[in-house]
Parts: structure tokens; C-alpha cells; sequence
């Protein structure tokens, strides 16, 4: 398998894991998740939209979305609304 193709399995996981994680915990706290994500994510996006390649690397987002899914984690486990 390629890294294109191993890259765009990745996403469709990740992406399918997301509402199912929000689902069981708490929907509500997610948009708190993806915020914070974006906040630690920010500096990654910063360094690779300036070099040559820009955004284009899926690896990015399923990097974002493991992060949403710790964090959103973590918020869950502390808040109970």
C-alpha cells in the first residue's frame, strides 16, 4: 500500500472514531476538544504552511484528530456534565 492511499485510511478511521468518541462521552464538550486541538495544533500548521509543500499532507489532520480525541478524552474524564 502507498503512502497516499495508507494516509486517506487513516483519516476515514479517524474520522469515523471522532462522533463515535463523542457519542459515548459527551457531544457537547466536543467543540471545546477541537478548539484546544487547534490552540496546540497551531504552531505545526504555522511552520508547514510557510515551507514548500503548505498544507496538503493528510498526516497533519490525522495528527489533529488524535489530538482531539486525547483531549477530549481527558475533558471528559475531569468534567461531568
Amino acid at each position: 500500500m502507498d503512502r497516499e492511499k495508507l494516509e486517506v485510511l487513516g483519516v476515514c478511521v479517524i474520522v469515523t472514531i471522532v462522533p463515535l468518541l463523542a457519542k459515548v462521552t459527551n457531544f457537547f464538550l466536543l467543540p471545546f476538544s477541537v478548539i484546544i486541538g487547534l490552540i496546540i495544533m497551531s504552531p505545526l500548521y504555522w511552520i508547514f504552511c510557510k515551507n514548500e509543500y503548505g498544507l496538503n499532507h493528510l498526516w497533519i489532520w490525522i495528527l489533529q484528530f488524535i489530538i482531539t480525541i486525547i483531549i477530549h478524552v481527558i475533558i471528559a474524564i475531569n468534567v461531568d456534565i
